[in-house]
């Protein structure tokens, strides 16, 4: 009905669409992921959801820039890299190694396609090597030198006195 054949954009990053349907699938991931990870500690109402999805657009915007960089610096990832990182990922893995009906199921449970999978992987390692190569070439000055000296030298002193609650219940 509205703008048929056309899929709601996100954000438009120098010509680079983010559409909403990879919006929601990369919110969708980080939900899953902190599930994973938190277990029974996770309560998704502490979560709000516009935050959560303008934290995940302004770093999918990060990524259009900084894939656009490394494009520009002639970063690339090469089809046996890409390989040999999807055959290793843990979560492809079955009893005797790779398994490609967990990569294929695992894949169509996320919406992708080998090929897209694929691009996506090898655009994540361009983008790691764009950034690893910025934070490697980090410097500092002399004076941020002489504070980051002082401060982790620094040795702080407190005292504390222990109550305990059964002293205050009435």
């Amino acid at each position: 009905y509205l703008g048929v054949g056309s899929e709601p954009v996100a954000a438009e990053v120098n010509g680079v669409e983010i559409t909403e349907q990879e919006l929601e699938r990369r919110v969708r991931t980080y939900r899953s992921n902190l599930r994973e990870r938190l277990g029974a500690a996770y309560n998704a109402d502490l979560f709000e959801e516009s935050l959560l999805r303008q934290q995940m657009l302004d770093q999918m915007i990060n990524e259009v820039v900084q894939q656009e960089t490394a494009v520009t610096w002639g970063l690339r990832a090469g089809d046996e890299l890409v390989r040999e990182s999807i055959r290793t990922n843990p979560a492809f893995q079955g009893a005797n190694g790779f398994d490609l009906d967990t990569y294929n199921i695992t894949l169509r449970n996320n919406g992708f396609s080998q090929a897209g999978f694929e691009e996506a992987v090898r655009q994540e390692m361009v983008q790691r090597q764009f950034v690893q190569g910025i934070e490697s070439s980090a410097f500092l000055t002399k004076s941020e030198l002489a504070a980051e000296t002082r401060l982790q030298g620094q040795q702080r002193e407190l005292e504390y006195v222990q109550i305990a609650a059964e002293d205050y219940l009435g």
